[in-house]
């Protein structure tokens, strides 16, 4: 049984570094793209304002199940605080600010999101490959 969790926290981190990467593209390459084809701003402006908010949704579902099953397993608060602060900061700019400041938050709550996950299956990996786990690997 533990196993199948140990499997499914590296997936899970797996699915999170790649959401907060696809996130921080998606910022970075969506106003150039805007730029080089200006017929289609009233279509991405449209789709933009509802499509951020699920996908926020995705990153909480994600970022949630690694906190709770990460923390389970080894202990160490650092990479749920990584991960709070990253939905923090994404939501807010995702429900609350205007699209120039969105993105800027946006990238910025990315990498707090990465720092998380990256924590998560570091300390996830370290747990699994000791043979005399310590007192934080359960």
């Amino acid at each position: 049984m533990q196993e199948v969790s140990n499997k499914t926290m590296f997936q899970v981190d797996l699915w999170g570094l790649i959401l907060s990467s696809l996130c921080i593209v998606h910022c970075l390459l969506t106003p150039i793209f805007l730029l080089i084809t200006p017929s289609l701003i009233p279509h991405w402006l449209q789709a933009e304002s509802d499509g951020h908010q699920w996908f926020y949704f995705v990153l909480l579902i994600v970022a949630g199940f690694s906190i709770v099953v990460g923390y389970r397993q080894h202990s160490y608060w650092q990479p749920a605080l990584w991960l709070t602060m990253g939905l923090a900061i994404v939501g807010f700019a995702t429900f609350f600010l205007n699209k120039n400041l969105e993105y800027a938050l946006t990238i910025f709550g990315s990498l707090f999101l990465l720092r998380g996950h990256y924590l998560n299956r570091k300390k996830c990996r370290l747990c699994q490959s000791l043979d005399k786990k310590p007192v934080c690997c359960r």
